[in-house]
């Protein structure tokens, strides 16, 4: 169960179309992909030089606080895939189902025409990397968005044109 904001739940009533962003942490830092563009209020674009929190305002507060250093962030997903989460396939016993559970899994497709991964598995590690697929709308506050899985990249495969990524819940 999830627990929706007003304003999430007021755009979901609306029809509003949902935005639904994935960010990737690894050892070299943050990026964050959907289908198209990000929304602003997800990426939080800052200037490194003046907002990494090495210069204070008032003495108080640091120059960027509270943000995140993005490395990237673009329309690069081609396809969701399908989330897997079960109790106990095939299972028509709830207390059997309840005692073993299939690890959740998602393959997502990502746009490689550029050789964009390519480039980053050359010098980055992207397995085990960690994962938060996230639904909201465009306008809402970051924190109001739905974390719908929080996993691990299991595995990379590049493809013709496309890099797939395989996560695996933790």
């Amino acid at each position: 169960m999830h627990n929706r904001s007003l304003a999430f739940a007021t755009r979901q009533n609306r029809g509003e179309r949902e935005v639904v962003v994935m960010r990737i942490t690894n050892t070299a830092g943050l990026r964050i992909f959907s289908e198209r563009r990000p929304p602003e209020n997800i990426v939080q674009v800052t200037e490194i030089a003046l907002f990494d929190g090495s210069y204070t305002f008032n003495g108080d507060i640091l120059y960027g606080d509270g943000y995140e250093a993005i490395l990237d962030f673009g329309g690069r997903v081609l396809n969701w895939g399908e989330l897997r989460n079960t109790l106990l396939p095939g299972g028509n016993d709830l207390f059997s189902s309840l005692q073993s559970q299939e690890i959740s899994t998602i393959s997502i497709s990502m746009d490689n025409t550029d050789k964009y991964f390519s480039k980053i598995l050359g010098t980055e590690n992207l397995l085990s990397a960690g994962v938060e697929v996230l639904v909201g709308f465009d306008g809402i506050a970051r924190d109001e968005f739905i974390k719908q899985f929080t996993g691990i990249v299991q595995k990379v495969s590049l493809g013709d044109g496309k890099t797939t990524l395989n996560l695996r819940a933790v």
